[in-house]
């Protein structure tokens, strides 16, 4: 109602009891001061705004009521893509502001809303009010417990609000990527036994979920499995190859896969058996009759072989602690080699007073049982026992008696047993402390296998020793014939005088020389 006479200079206008005035900005006063206008209103506008025209009566006022609402604003997450490792808990945080204070809801990415009947999911909200903004905070955590790599992907925050010209809202999307660490599987033995020179391989696959994709190592008892050339990767890495193994490839191998998440590890242990071998030895050995003998026999394996000393019937020589009371001795030593990574077994043979029946073969044999297999070596060992000669007469004595003009023989034989048995080279004879004359002799021969000499036509010159010597690497022996030469008589008559004629009665006087 228009009022007489109003100076509209007088008309007030007052927000919550505080005068306003025109700054030529956010607030604007009419002409006529009847009018009030605010530009970009804020929640710190709201309230009560009143005109006052001062009247004769009294002054008039009439008030306004200003509510200002706030759109729902997302202040966090500030991170939209975060790592989250499998089996730890993680907490999204939505934070909201605005007036009044606005809804948070949490949704996974078809839309589905998430509550705390999901098990895992668990949310917890708070609502704060700020006075220095006079807006409302609303922070709503989604906690997921023990993540899961089925729990990888987007999840959608929304902030909403009834405002007085319907709703507005707000959203957020965060995507969650899960890591999950490897865990290997064995796709081989843990324990392998080969023999040397085989083949071995170890085999492994990578379970799924892994994320990201793991990178895999070796490592063999040499070190990385690059060191050698006798292995070999294949399949991405998750197999390893060991061509032509040795001793020295024995031990623990280990698988290593890694990513951003973890690591695992899975070790195999390989068990490089190697054959028995008898190292070399001389094949035929001498021994003196009577005397000693002793060989060893050496054998290198992995494990520890078993070795025996055989005769050469087949029977084994007992294993027996060394004493003068067994003319026949077996004993055994074993160590291990570091440097060759091998065991090493030594038996020794040992025999005393050798006899002629103590020669022939005898044999060292190792035998070692793995993979279900007799794995075997031996060695022959010839043992000659020598047994120097011995020379006897064969045909009547030592005393060899012989007519002037005829033939002797001297005969003798080799007494057994002898080793080396006895050659024509083995043989010399002398004569009175001398060699035998040269064969031109005609009047010395020898048989064939030079224990038989003849001589012819002796002569009293003849007479005295024949020494037969028979020597070998076993010994010397020496026989000796002593000769005696008769002559027949023999009756020489004077010169041309076969017949004498004398007168009778004459004396007469024959001569007659014998030799």
């Amino acid at each position: 109602t228009p009022i007489p006479s109003l100076n509209s200079s007088r008309l007030e206008w007052t927000r919550n009891g505080t005068g306003l005035l025109q700054d030529g900005g956010q607030i604007a006063i009419q002409a006529d001061r009847l009018g009030l206008r605010l530009y970009s209103v804020q929640r710190s506008d709201s309230g009560a705004y009143t005109l006052s025209i001062p009247h004769e009566t009294g002054p008039v006022m009439q008030t306004f009521t200003l509510s200002v609402y706030v759109r729902p604003v997302i202040v966090e997450p500030r991170l939209f893509y975060v790592l989250v490792n499998a089996t730890q808990d993680f907490t999204f945080t939505c934070h909201a502001t605005g007036f009044p204070g606005p809804t948070v809801t949490w949704t996974f990415a078809n839309g589905t809303a998430i509550n705390n009947s999901t098990g895992r999911f668990v949310i917890s909200q708070s609502l704060t009010y700020n006075t220095s903004t006079a807006l409302v905070s609303s922070i709503v955590r989604l906690t997921i417990r023990s993540v899961m790599y089925a729990d990888r992907g987007m999840y959608n925050c929304e902030a909403f609000a009834n405002l007085f010209n319907g709703q507005s809202s707000q959203r957020a999307s965060m995507t969650l990527v899960v890591q999950v660490p490897p865990t290997i599987q064995r796709q081989s033995l843990a324990e392998v036994f080969i023999l040397q020179g085989e083949n071995a391989s170890f085999a492994i696959s990578i379970m799924d979920p892994v994320n990201p994709v793991a990178t895999v190592s070796w490592s063999s008892p040499l070190g990385s499995v690059l060191m050698s050339a006798r292995y070999q990767l294949a399949s991405g890495n998750l197999s390893l190859n060991v061509s032509n193994a040795q001793r020295n490839d024995s031990g623990t191998y280990t698988a290593t896969a890694v990513n951003a998440a973890g690591v695992d590890t899975s070790m195999f242990n390989l068990t490089v058996y190697a054959r028995p071998q008898i190292l070399p030895f001389t094949s035929s050995r001498e021994g003196n009759s009577t005397g000693q003998f002793s060989a060893q026999c050496v054998v290198r394996s992995f494990p520890a072989a078993e070795v025996a000393w055989y005769f050469s019937n087949g029977t084994t020589i007992p294993l027996t602690t060394l004493s003068p009371h067994n003319r026949v001795n077996v004993t055994s030593s074993s160590v291990y080699d570091d440097s060759l990574l091998l065991s090493v077994v030594t038996s020794t043979l040992t025999m005393s007073g050798l006899t002629d029946s103590d020669r022939g073969q005898y044999h060292c044999r190792a035998l070692l049982n793995v993979l279900n297999m007799n794995l075997t070596d031996s060695r022959i060992l010839q043992l000659d026992v020598l047994v120097p000669p011995v020379l006897a007469v064969s045909a009547g004595t030592l005393l060899v008696e012989g007519i002037a003009g005829e033939n002797v023989t001297f005969s003798a034989m080799v007494m057994p047993p002898t080793f080396p048995l006895v050659t024509t080279d083995d043989l010399q004879w002398s004569v009175q402390q001398g060699n035998l004359p040269a064969a031109s002799d005609p009047r010395f021969t020898l048989n064939a296998d030079s224990l038989q000499l003849t001589l012819t036509n002796v002569s009293r010159t003849d007479a005295g020793s024949y020494t037969l010597i028979a020597t070998t690497r076993a010994g010397t022996y020496s026989l000796t014939f002593t000769l005696s030469v008769f002559v027949r008589p023999v009756i020489f008559a004077p010169l041309n005088l076969n017949r004498v004629y004398i007168n009778q009665t004459d004396d007469l006087m024959i001569t007659c020389s014998i030799t």
